[in-house]
């Protein structure tokens, strides 16, 4: 008999289960993406073009965390402190519920080259909760890739 049994055993369709991507990494990894595309344009963006033109007009930027002088933008990082970017997205996800944020992700989208939230209200709202619970720096790209 080729029963379905047969020719897909139990043990096998449970592992192929396993690799849909519906995870809570995987989820956690596709909001943290569009909570990084929420701040991206409103601060991150701004910012660091705000350093890039001190640093182009010869004003010294030097890093919160070793005072080293940044004299090339491409040695410039934009760090949060107080709370990690991933601690704040963690926060975030407990706040508003992972399954929730992530049926407003963008996934399957055509043409989308960001992972983003569908909805601008979820946006102002990561928006509000990172201006209210982390800070922002300057430091180098060493300093940064070493924490």
């Amino acid at each position: 008999s080729f029963g379905l049994a047969s020719v897909h055993p139990p043990h096998r369709v449970c592992r192929l289960r396993q690799n849909i991507p519906s995870s809570d990494s995987y989820m956690d990894f596709n909001i943290k993406a569009a909570c990084r595309n929420a701040i991206d344009s409103t601060i991150i963006s701004p910012l660091r073009k705000e350093y890039e033109k001190r640093i182009a007009s010869g004003e010294v930027i030097v890093s919160a965390i070793s005072s080293n002088q940044i004299t090339d933008i491409h040695d410039l990082h934009i760090d949060h402190y107080d709370k990690t970017f991933n601690e704040l997205v963690v926060e975030f996800i407990n706040q508003e519920g992972r399954e929730y944020l992530f049926s407003k992700i963008n996934i399957g989208e055509q043409n989308s080259p960001h992972t983003r939230f569908v909805d601008s209200e979820i946006d102002a709202r990561f928006v509000l909760f990172h201006n209210a619970n982390t800070h922002l720096r300057a430091i180098t790209k060493k300093e940064n890739l070493s924490l």
